[in-house]
């Protein structure tokens, strides 16, 4: 028959009680016989001692006088004493009469009359043939004609008798022990049994709960306790293995996901400690190292990201714009919303710094192509009402009138057409096609050009590149840029100036420089330079003839045929605007 965890739980309790009666009987009836024995052994040792001294003093004789003072030690010492002769033989015993001395067997073999002869003292404990009974027996050897061994005797019965009434105490107490055991145990398997069933219940709702189901039935009346809780157990733990695993797996892609992001993501705790921080948030606020476990505030100085950081852990959602001071710095569009139930923040960071720039650009555009058309279409419309009011009858001034405004409509058209040309450019739509071409010629064209407008101006154009420099790209684009940076270049340069053209060998290519000797750029104005219709010096550049494009052309041109385009300051005196371009069969070698 199959037992539950209560008839489990009752069987192991009564085979304890049971077990440790037995050994403890076992145990205290060895020690108790040990005890026993050794103090009969002490007192059989006392009287052997009694019986020497009197036997020595009286010094029998004959059989007859050495019998009578046996019997008379024995009675007076309630053992068997017995008188021994050199020979073995019998001389007296204390429980032998006169007449069955003759009969009894010689002693000489006897273990304790041996080791008393040989060492004067002697000890055994065996049945002996003589009374048939356990004995102990203690001899010890003495000086006299006739009698040579005085043996004593004692009988162990009282040894047997105190080990059976001690066994059966134990039994006794076994018993009274084993029945308090039980009910006991009765009791504690009860508890046992309805704590145990309540742990099934509770753990099988657990995993019932983990499982997304239903919590199943109760066992029926058979079933084992332990077993179920053991099984329901094995089940919670698979459960709960499964939702470890899938725990990892979205803690998985929620890193994945974090990795790729753009944004920068940031968690604090209630503390305003750094928990996480992903790689885009360690770029945008240039935070350098692990900041897990800093405050994010010290690590980076924006009052801004404080004041997000403080409205957010008040429960609010904040939203605003932090700027950075550390590097280049950044303009930062921050969100920061409150953890549900951990009592921290959460601030996802987007870099909107080149958004505003293109803002400031399309507001600073605006500005200037209205006042850049506003001004000549102006001077257009108040020569042409000039001309209407009378001023065309006086062929003296209406000339002037005329060619002011052939100036002005001139000068509308070239803005327009450099805006066409960069909306083309920004949109994809000029078509480049780059093929290897010798910056040697291409320079010296452009030169012969623009040779007739450096000799009316008393300025000098220098080509210094060699003619094996070829670089790749687009020939039309490049003798654009070219003359776009040498009309730059005469216009800035004064009357008596030199201009050099310069190719040389870099790295990644091939650069080409314009040195001029003119007033020079000051350093501040060098970030803005390739912007539309900025100008250092907006007054003289339209006196000149400029749009205010032509840079912003150049720069557009040479990005899109894979280059750069820099300014700095001239060895001397002057600017020096640069144009990295990539070396012949860039196309052909760069990776597909």
């Amino acid at each position: 028959m199959k037992l539950r965890a209560r008839g489990k739980l009752f069987v192991a309790s009564v085979a304890v009680v049971a077990l440790v009666v037995l050994v403890t009987g076992m145990v205290a009836e060895r020690e108790l016989r040990a005890w026993l024995l050794s103090h009969l052994q002490d007192d059989l040792e006392r009287q052997l001692d009694a019986a020497c001294i009197a036997v020595v003093r009286a010094q029998p004789s004959g059989a007859g006088p050495a019998d009578l003072l046996a019997d008379e030690l024995g009675a007076a010492l309630q053992a068997r004493v017995t008188l021994i002769r050199l020979d073995g033989t019998v001389a007296g015993d204390s429980r032998l009469t006169l007449t069955e001395l003759p009969a009894a067997s010689n002693h000489a073999d006897r273990t304790e009359v041996q080791e008393a002869l040989r060492a004067g003292r002697g000890h055994d404990q065996r049945r002996s043939a003589t009374v048939d009974e356990e004995m102990m027996y203690a001899a010890r050897s003495i000086e006299g004609d006739q009698v040579r061994v005085v043996r004593v005797a004692l009988p162990i019965t009282v040894v047997e008798q105190a080990s059976a009434r001690l066994r059966m105490l134990v039994v006794l107490a076994g018993l009274v022990g084993l029945g308090v055991a039980v009910a006991m145990s009765s009791a504690a398997s009860q508890v046992m049994t309805r704590t145990l069933r309540e742990l099934v219940a509770h753990a099988r709702s657990l995993s019932a709960l983990a499982a997304g189901g239903a919590a199943e039935g109760a066992d029926g009346p058979g079933a084992d306790e332990i077993v179920g809780l053991r099984g329901t157990l094995e089940q919670l733990a698979a459960e709960l293995d499964r939702s470890v695993a899938a725990l990892a797996e979205e803690r998985g892609r929620l890193g994945a996901v974090l990795e790729a992001m753009k944004e920068g993501v940031v968690a604090l705790d209630r503390d305003g400690q750094v928990k996480l921080v992903n790689p885009a948030a360690r770029r945008l606020l240039a935070i350098e190292g692990d900041p897990a476990g800093n405050s994010l505030l010290a690590l980076v100085r924006a009052p801004t990201l404080a004041d997000l950081v403080t409205a957010a852990s008040a429960g609010e959602v904040a939203t605003g714009e932090v700027a950075t001071s550390g590097g280049a710095g950044r303009t930062l569009a921050a969100s920061a919303a409150p953890t549900r139930g951990a009592g921290g923040v959460v601030l996802v960071l987007h870099d909107v710094t080149e958004v505003r720039r293109l803002e400031r650009m399309r507001r600073d555009f605006v500005a200037n192509v209205s006042h850049e058309l506003r001004t000549p279409a102006a001077v257009i419309r108040a020569n042409a009402e000039t001309l209407l009011l009378g001023a065309i009858d006086d062929h003296a001034r209406a000339r002037s009138f005329v060619e002011a405004i052939d100036r002005n409509a001139e000068r509308l058209a070239r803005i327009l057409a450099d805006l066409l040309d960069l909306a083309r450019i920004e949109s994809g739509a000029l078509r480049l096609e780059p093929v290897d071409v010798a910056l040697g010629p291409l320079c010296d064209k452009v030169r012969t050009a623009l040779q007739d407008r450096a000799r009316a101006r008393d300025q000098r154009i220098v080509v210094e590149a060699d003619q094996a420099a070829i670089a790749h790209g687009d020939p039309s684009a490049l003798e654009q840029v070219l003359v776009n940076l040498l009309d730059n270049a005469l216009k800035y340069t004064p009357p008596g100036g030199t201009i050099v053209v310069r190719a040389q060998q870099t790295d990644a290519g091939w650069r080409l420089e314009v040195h001029d000797d003119g007033p020079g750029i000051e350093p501040h104005h060098w970030p803005r330079l390739f912007e539309r219709f900025y100008r250092v010096d907006a007054g003289r550049s339209r006196e000149a003839g400029g749009t205010g494009l032509g840079l912003a052309i150049v720069k557009h041109l040479v990005e899109a045929q894979g280059g750069h385009v820099g300014v700095g300051a001239a060895p001397g005196r002057g600017s020096l605007f640069w144009v990295e371009l990539p070396r012949a069969g860039a196309a052909k070698t760069a990776p597909s």
